[in-house]
Protein backbone atom coordinates (compact mmCIF):
# COMPACT_ATOMS: atom_id res chain seq x y z
CA UNK A 1 0.00 0.00 0.00
CA UNK A 2 1.22 3.32 -0.90
CA UNK A 3 2.77 5.72 2.02
CA UNK A 4 1.02 9.03 2.12
CA UNK A 5 3.52 11.97 2.93
CA UNK A 6 1.70 14.19 5.47
CA UNK A 7 3.71 17.46 6.06
CA UNK A 8 2.42 19.41 9.28
CA UNK A 9 2.25 23.29 8.44
CA UNK A 10 2.32 25.89 11.29
CA UNK A 11 -0.33 27.39 11.39
CA UNK A 12 -1.52 29.27 14.11
CA UNK A 13 -4.81 31.37 14.18
CA UNK A 14 -7.32 33.10 16.30
CA UNK A 15 -10.62 32.09 14.81
CA UNK A 16 -14.04 34.81 14.73
CA UNK A 17 -16.46 31.79 14.03
CA UNK A 18 -19.52 32.50 12.55
CA UNK A 19 -22.07 29.20 11.72
CA UNK A 20 -24.85 29.17 10.52
CA UNK A 21 -26.99 26.77 12.35
CA UNK A 22 -24.76 25.94 15.93
CA UNK A 23 -24.75 22.66 17.10
CA UNK A 24 -23.80 21.70 20.69
CA UNK A 25 -19.95 21.31 21.16
CA UNK A 26 -18.06 18.05 21.23
CA UNK A 27 -14.92 17.58 22.97
CA UNK A 28 -13.09 17.84 20.50
CA UNK A 29 -11.92 20.57 17.76
CA UNK A 30 -14.84 20.78 16.13
CA UNK A 31 -16.30 22.62 19.32
CA UNK A 32 -14.16 25.58 18.55
CA UNK A 33 -15.49 25.72 15.08
CA UNK A 34 -19.81 25.29 15.90
CA UNK A 35 -21.63 24.72 12.37
CA UNK A 36 -23.35 22.53 11.02
CA UNK A 37 -23.97 21.50 7.36
CA UNK A 38 -26.24 23.42 5.10
CA UNK A 39 -28.10 21.33 1.76
CA UNK A 40 -25.73 21.35 -1.17
CA UNK A 41 -25.97 24.11 -3.47
CA UNK A 42 -28.50 26.29 -1.24
CA UNK A 43 -28.31 29.80 -1.91
CA UNK A 44 -31.33 30.00 0.17
CA UNK A 45 -29.36 28.72 3.36
CA UNK A 46 -26.59 31.08 2.82
CA UNK A 47 -27.91 33.86 2.24
CA UNK A 48 -30.28 33.26 5.94
CA UNK A 49 -27.22 32.07 8.29
CA UNK A 50 -26.78 32.71 11.92
CA UNK A 51 -24.29 33.84 13.59
CA UNK A 52 -22.80 33.37 17.01
CA UNK A 53 -20.15 34.83 19.66
CA UNK A 54 -16.56 34.74 18.47
CA UNK A 55 -15.04 31.74 19.33
CA UNK A 56 -11.01 32.19 20.02
CA UNK A 57 -9.40 28.97 18.68
CA UNK A 58 -6.09 27.89 20.45
CA UNK A 59 -2.56 27.55 18.50
CA UNK A 60 -3.87 24.65 16.24
CA UNK A 61 -1.81 22.68 13.34
CA UNK A 62 -3.26 22.75 10.11
CA UNK A 63 -1.42 20.01 7.77
CA UNK A 64 -1.92 19.75 4.08
CA UNK A 65 -3.49 17.30 2.39
CA UNK A 66 -1.80 14.50 1.58
CA UNK A 67 0.37 13.85 -1.71
CA UNK A 68 -2.22 11.70 -4.34
CA UNK A 69 -0.45 11.00 -7.81
CA UNK A 70 -3.59 9.56 -9.04
CA UNK A 71 -5.71 13.08 -7.86
CA UNK A 72 -3.04 15.46 -9.42
CA UNK A 73 -3.50 14.23 -13.41
CA UNK A 74 -7.05 14.77 -12.84
CA UNK A 75 -6.85 18.69 -11.58
CA UNK A 76 -7.73 20.83 -14.96
CA UNK A 77 -4.87 21.88 -16.43
CA UNK A 78 -5.25 25.50 -15.98
CA UNK A 79 -5.24 25.30 -12.39
CA UNK A 80 -1.80 23.16 -11.56
CA UNK A 81 -0.34 25.30 -8.90
CA UNK A 82 3.62 26.00 -8.85
CA UNK A 83 5.12 26.57 -5.70
CA UNK A 84 3.46 29.71 -4.01
CA UNK A 85 6.63 32.22 -3.30
CA UNK A 86 5.79 34.50 -0.39
CA UNK A 87 8.19 37.13 -0.61
CA UNK A 88 9.51 41.03 0.53
CA UNK A 89 9.14 43.24 -1.53
CA UNK A 90 12.81 44.60 -3.07
CA UNK A 91 13.97 48.23 -3.44
CA UNK A 92 13.00 48.36 -7.20
CA UNK A 93 15.71 50.35 -9.18
CA UNK A 94 14.28 53.33 -11.47
CA UNK A 95 14.79 54.69 -14.60
CA UNK A 96 16.16 58.29 -14.99
CA UNK A 97 14.42 60.84 -17.05
CA UNK A 98 16.40 60.11 -19.65
CA UNK A 99 16.18 56.30 -19.94
CA UNK A 100 13.80 55.23 -22.22
CA UNK A 101 15.53 52.99 -24.13
CA UNK A 102 15.05 49.52 -23.44
CA UNK A 103 16.06 48.37 -19.80
CA UNK A 104 16.00 45.17 -17.88
CA UNK A 105 16.42 45.45 -14.13
CA UNK A 106 18.16 43.16 -12.31
CA UNK A 107 16.72 43.29 -8.93
CA UNK A 108 19.49 42.58 -5.54
CA UNK A 109 18.93 39.89 -3.30
CA UNK A 110 15.90 38.89 -5.09
CA UNK A 111 14.12 35.52 -4.64
CA UNK A 112 13.60 32.53 -7.26
CA UNK A 113 12.56 33.89 -10.19
CA UNK A 114 8.67 32.49 -10.75
CA UNK A 115 7.13 31.47 -14.08
CA UNK A 116 4.40 33.19 -13.60
CA UNK A 117 4.72 36.29 -15.53
CA UNK A 118 2.77 40.18 -15.44
CA UNK A 119 2.53 42.62 -18.38
CA UNK A 120 1.22 45.95 -18.70
CA UNK A 121 1.56 47.63 -22.50
CA UNK A 122 0.15 50.97 -22.35
CA UNK A 123 0.45 54.69 -22.49
CA UNK A 124 2.68 56.56 -19.68
CA UNK A 125 1.64 60.39 -18.42
CA UNK A 126 4.85 61.67 -20.24
CA UNK A 127 4.81 63.51 -23.49
CA UNK A 128 7.60 63.52 -25.78
CA UNK A 129 8.91 66.09 -28.40
CA UNK A 130 6.53 65.00 -31.02
CA UNK A 131 3.66 65.42 -28.90
CA UNK A 132 2.62 61.95 -28.50
CA UNK A 133 2.55 60.00 -25.86
CA UNK A 134 5.18 57.55 -24.16
CA UNK A 135 4.00 53.79 -24.43
CA UNK A 136 5.65 51.43 -22.47
CA UNK A 137 6.04 47.62 -22.26
CA UNK A 138 6.59 46.17 -18.58
CA UNK A 139 6.88 42.95 -17.56
CA UNK A 140 7.92 41.19 -14.26
CA UNK A 141 7.40 37.91 -12.43
CA UNK A 142 4.79 37.47 -9.25
CA UNK A 143 8.01 37.77 -7.01
CA UNK A 144 9.29 40.61 -8.44
CA UNK A 145 12.69 39.01 -9.09
CA UNK A 146 13.59 40.83 -12.24
CA UNK A 147 11.58 43.39 -14.33
CA UNK A 148 11.51 44.52 -17.86
CA UNK A 149 10.66 47.68 -18.99
CA UNK A 150 10.78 48.83 -22.68
CA UNK A 151 9.65 51.80 -24.39
CA UNK A 152 7.69 51.48 -27.40
CA UNK A 153 7.59 54.28 -30.12
CA UNK A 154 3.74 55.25 -31.30
CA UNK A 155 4.10 54.03 -34.89
CA UNK A 156 4.58 50.24 -33.29
CA UNK A 157 1.92 50.05 -31.21
CA UNK A 158 0.40 46.65 -32.32
CA UNK A 159 -0.10 43.11 -31.80
CA UNK A 160 2.77 42.09 -34.02
CA UNK A 161 5.50 44.17 -32.40
CA UNK A 162 4.37 43.30 -28.83
CA UNK A 163 4.46 39.47 -29.57
CA UNK A 164 8.21 40.10 -31.14
CA UNK A 165 9.26 41.83 -28.20
CA UNK A 166 7.53 39.83 -25.44
CA UNK A 167 9.21 36.42 -27.06
CA UNK A 168 12.38 38.80 -27.00
CA UNK A 169 12.30 38.61 -23.47
CA UNK A 170 10.90 35.04 -23.03
CA UNK A 171 14.15 33.65 -24.79
CA UNK A 172 17.01 35.42 -23.12
CA UNK A 173 14.93 33.97 -19.29
CA UNK A 174 16.26 31.95 -17.45
CA UNK A 175 12.84 30.76 -16.47
CA UNK A 176 10.46 31.01 -18.86
CA UNK A 177 7.01 32.04 -18.34
CA UNK A 178 4.57 29.12 -18.12
CA UNK A 179 1.54 31.74 -17.17
CA UNK A 180 1.32 35.74 -18.49
CA UNK A 181 -1.01 37.35 -16.62
CA UNK A 182 -2.07 40.85 -17.91
CA UNK A 183 -5.00 43.42 -15.86
CA UNK A 184 -5.81 46.07 -18.34
CA UNK A 185 -9.59 45.74 -20.23
CA UNK A 186 -8.63 48.33 -22.55
CA UNK A 187 -5.78 46.19 -24.21
CA UNK A 188 -7.57 42.80 -24.07
CA UNK A 189 -7.49 42.18 -27.86
CA UNK A 190 -4.26 43.60 -29.24
CA UNK A 191 -2.58 41.77 -26.03
CA UNK A 192 -4.30 38.54 -26.02
CA UNK A 193 -3.78 38.10 -29.82
CA UNK A 194 -0.01 38.91 -29.38
CA UNK A 195 0.68 36.35 -26.84
CA UNK A 196 -1.85 33.71 -28.92
CA UNK A 197 1.00 32.24 -30.77
CA UNK A 198 3.57 32.61 -27.72
CA UNK A 199 3.27 28.90 -26.24
CA UNK A 200 2.44 30.46 -22.86
CA UNK A 201 -0.97 30.30 -21.18
CA UNK A 202 -2.40 33.64 -21.02
CA UNK A 203 -4.44 34.76 -17.96
CA UNK A 204 -6.37 37.88 -18.19
CA UNK A 205 -6.27 38.85 -13.99
CA UNK A 206 -6.07 41.29 -11.46
CA UNK A 207 -3.68 39.20 -9.55
CA UNK A 208 -0.76 41.36 -11.14
CA UNK A 209 0.14 42.16 -7.43
CA UNK A 210 3.92 42.31 -8.03
CA UNK A 211 2.94 44.79 -11.32
CA UNK A 212 0.51 47.14 -9.25
CA UNK A 213 3.07 48.02 -7.09
CA UNK A 214 5.92 48.64 -9.63
CA UNK A 215 3.05 50.94 -11.96
CA UNK A 216 2.31 52.69 -8.31
CA UNK A 217 5.91 53.33 -7.44
CA UNK A 218 6.77 54.67 -11.40
CA UNK A 219 3.73 56.67 -11.29
CA UNK A 220 5.03 58.36 -8.02
CA UNK A 221 8.79 58.19 -8.81
CA UNK A 222 9.64 58.21 -12.66
CA UNK A 223 7.11 59.96 -14.17
CA UNK A 224 6.98 62.78 -12.50
CA UNK A 225 10.60 63.10 -13.16
CA UNK A 226 10.45 62.90 -16.86
CA UNK A 227 10.54 65.96 -19.05
CA UNK A 228 7.15 65.69 -20.45
CA UNK A 229 5.08 64.53 -17.90
CA UNK A 230 1.60 65.91 -17.71
CA UNK A 231 0.05 65.51 -14.39
CA UNK A 232 -3.77 65.34 -16.11
CA UNK A 233 -2.59 62.45 -18.10
CA UNK A 234 -2.03 60.24 -14.44
CA UNK A 235 -5.78 59.23 -13.90
CA UNK A 236 -5.35 57.81 -17.72
CA UNK A 237 -2.82 55.82 -16.78
CA UNK A 238 -3.41 54.32 -13.66
CA UNK A 239 -3.51 50.95 -12.77
CA UNK A 240 -7.59 51.31 -11.54
CA UNK A 241 -8.68 52.34 -14.99
CA UNK A 242 -8.87 48.93 -16.43
CA UNK A 243 -11.45 47.74 -13.85
CA UNK A 244 -14.88 48.88 -15.24
CA UNK A 245 -18.17 48.59 -13.58
CA UNK A 246 -19.53 45.00 -13.83
CA UNK A 247 -22.60 43.01 -12.93
CA UNK A 248 -22.54 40.86 -9.71
CA UNK A 249 -23.11 37.40 -11.17
CA UNK A 250 -24.50 34.61 -9.22
CA UNK A 251 -21.75 32.33 -7.44
CA UNK A 252 -21.90 29.08 -10.41
CA UNK A 253 -22.71 25.64 -8.74
CA UNK A 254 -19.36 24.55 -9.21
CA UNK A 255 -17.93 27.90 -6.09
CA UNK A 256 -20.51 26.83 -3.63
CA UNK A 257 -20.08 25.72 -0.67
CA UNK A 258 -22.20 24.63 2.81
CA UNK A 259 -20.99 26.73 5.56
CA UNK A 260 -18.24 29.45 5.82
CA UNK A 261 -16.51 31.50 8.80
CA UNK A 262 -14.78 34.80 8.87
CA UNK A 263 -11.33 34.44 10.50
CA UNK A 264 -7.81 35.52 11.12
CA UNK A 265 -4.03 34.45 10.89
CA UNK A 266 -0.89 36.52 12.04
CA UNK A 267 1.19 37.24 8.83
CA UNK A 268 3.89 35.66 10.05
CA UNK A 269 1.96 32.17 10.15
CA UNK A 270 0.71 32.74 6.74
CA UNK A 271 4.01 33.39 5.65
CA UNK A 272 5.70 30.11 6.93
CA UNK A 273 2.78 28.31 5.46
CA UNK A 274 3.73 29.49 1.78
CA UNK A 275 6.90 29.02 2.83
CA UNK A 276 7.08 25.45 4.16
CA UNK A 277 4.24 23.81 2.77
CA UNK A 278 4.62 21.35 -0.33
CA UNK A 279 2.55 23.14 -2.76
CA UNK A 280 1.69 19.89 -4.72
CA UNK A 281 -0.40 19.00 -1.28
CA UNK A 282 -2.95 21.59 -1.77
CA UNK A 283 -4.14 24.91 -4.40
CA UNK A 284 -3.41 28.10 -4.04
CA UNK A 285 -1.00 31.26 -4.11
CA UNK A 286 0.59 33.58 -2.04
CA UNK A 287 0.41 37.61 -3.59
CA UNK A 288 3.67 39.75 -2.74
CA UNK A 289 3.74 40.63 0.76
CA UNK A 290 4.56 44.64 1.52
CA UNK A 291 7.87 44.55 4.03
CA UNK A 292 6.04 47.63 6.16
CA UNK A 293 2.98 45.15 7.66
CA UNK A 294 4.52 43.91 11.10
CA UNK A 295 4.35 39.81 10.89
CA UNK A 296 2.48 39.80 14.06
CA UNK A 297 -0.67 41.46 12.03
CA UNK A 298 -3.56 39.71 11.97
CA UNK A 299 -4.74 39.11 8.74
CA UNK A 300 -8.55 38.76 8.25
CA UNK A 301 -10.13 36.27 6.30
CA UNK A 302 -12.50 33.66 5.16
CA UNK A 303 -12.81 30.04 5.69
CA UNK A 304 -14.70 28.07 3.51
CA UNK A 305 -16.10 24.50 4.48
CA UNK A 306 -17.44 22.20 2.23
CA UNK A 307 -17.70 18.32 1.89
CA UNK A 308 -16.04 18.50 -1.69
CA UNK A 309 -14.06 21.12 -1.07
CA UNK A 310 -10.87 19.34 -3.17
CA UNK A 311 -13.13 20.30 -6.26
CA UNK A 312 -14.18 23.18 -5.31
CA UNK A 313 -10.45 24.61 -4.11
CA UNK A 314 -9.42 23.60 -7.66
CA UNK A 315 -12.24 25.90 -9.65
CA UNK A 316 -11.41 28.48 -7.53
CA UNK A 317 -7.94 28.32 -8.72
CA UNK A 318 -9.27 28.54 -12.00
CA UNK A 319 -10.92 32.12 -11.50
CA UNK A 320 -8.03 33.66 -11.20
CA UNK A 321 -9.25 35.05 -7.88
CA UNK A 322 -7.98 38.31 -6.95
CA UNK A 323 -9.54 39.51 -4.05
CA UNK A 324 -12.84 39.09 -1.66
CA UNK A 325 -15.05 42.19 -0.44
CA UNK A 326 -17.78 42.65 1.74
CA UNK A 327 -19.90 45.46 0.71
CA UNK A 328 -21.93 46.89 3.88
CA UNK A 329 -23.65 49.28 0.84
CA UNK A 330 -25.16 46.21 -0.83
CA UNK A 331 -25.19 43.38 2.03
CA UNK A 332 -23.25 40.78 -0.03
CA UNK A 333 -19.52 39.35 0.32
CA UNK A 334 -18.38 39.02 -3.71
CA UNK A 335 -15.33 37.23 -5.19
CA UNK A 336 -13.89 39.69 -7.43
CA UNK A 337 -12.30 37.32 -10.31
CA UNK A 338 -10.17 37.35 -13.98
CA UNK A 339 -10.20 41.22 -15.16
CA UNK A 340 -14.10 42.36 -14.30
CA UNK A 341 -15.64 38.98 -13.10
CA UNK A 342 -18.02 39.35 -9.72
CA UNK A 343 -19.40 36.69 -7.99
CA UNK A 344 -21.76 37.49 -5.31
CA UNK A 345 -20.71 34.54 -2.34
CA UNK A 346 -23.02 35.51 0.28
CA UNK A 347 -25.31 37.39 1.83
CA UNK A 348 -24.58 39.72 4.52
CA UNK A 349 -27.52 39.50 7.01
CA UNK A 350 -27.65 42.05 10.42
CA UNK A 351 -26.17 39.07 12.15
CA UNK A 352 -22.79 38.69 10.74
CA UNK A 353 -22.68 42.80 9.57
CA UNK A 354 -20.46 43.57 12.64
CA UNK A 355 -17.97 40.55 11.38
CA UNK A 356 -18.39 41.81 7.78
CA UNK A 357 -16.93 45.09 8.67
CA UNK A 358 -13.97 43.78 10.49
CA UNK A 359 -13.27 41.87 7.80
CA UNK A 360 -12.91 44.84 5.66
CA UNK A 361 -11.43 47.13 8.25
CA UNK A 362 -8.78 44.04 8.93
CA UNK A 363 -7.96 44.53 5.00
CA UNK A 364 -6.83 48.26 5.53
CA UNK A 365 -4.92 47.48 9.33
CA UNK A 366 -2.65 44.92 6.68
CA UNK A 367 -2.32 46.83 3.05
CA UNK A 368 -5.11 44.87 1.71
CA UNK A 369 -3.78 42.17 2.71
CA UNK A 370 -6.67 38.90 3.79
CA UNK A 371 -7.17 35.00 2.93
CA UNK A 372 -8.97 32.39 1.49
CA UNK A 373 -9.06 29.14 2.97
CA UNK A 374 -10.60 25.81 2.04
CA UNK A 375 -11.52 23.02 3.89
CA UNK A 376 -13.74 19.85 4.27
CA UNK A 377 -14.70 20.78 7.81
CA UNK A 378 -13.91 23.15 10.92
CA UNK A 379 -12.62 19.74 12.12
CA UNK A 380 -10.73 18.41 9.34
CA UNK A 381 -6.76 17.98 9.37
CA UNK A 382 -6.18 18.51 5.80
CA UNK A 383 -5.92 21.81 4.11
CA UNK A 384 -7.49 21.59 0.37
CA UNK A 385 -7.04 25.12 -0.55
CA UNK A 386 -4.72 28.31 0.67
CA UNK A 387 -4.93 32.08 -1.35
CA UNK A 388 -3.28 35.30 0.44
CA UNK A 389 -4.64 37.71 -1.61
CA UNK A 390 -4.66 41.69 -1.82
CA UNK A 391 -7.34 44.62 -2.70
CA UNK A 392 -5.38 46.53 -4.34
Amino acid sequence: MERWSRSRLPLRAVINIIPFNPTPPHACLASLWPRSPLSPLSTQNLNNMKACDFAFVQPIVVPARPHRHHVHSSRPPHCLPKRPMCTRLPATPHMTASDRSTESLPIPFAPQTSDVWELDFYSRPVVGMDGKKLWELIITDTSAAFTHIEAIPNSMVNSRELRKRVQAVIDDAQNPPRVIRFFRTQMFNMINIALSEIDVQVAPSRKTYALFQLLKEREETVYVKMPGFQKSLTSQATVFSGIDLVVIQPLPDALRCESFSFGSFPLGQLEEFFDTANSKDFFGDCCLVDPSVPKDTLVPGLVVFSRRAYPLAAWISGTELAFIRATLERQEIAFECGLNTVYKFAQITDDIQDEARTFQAGKANTAGLHFLAVQTSSDAEEIDGMWLLRET
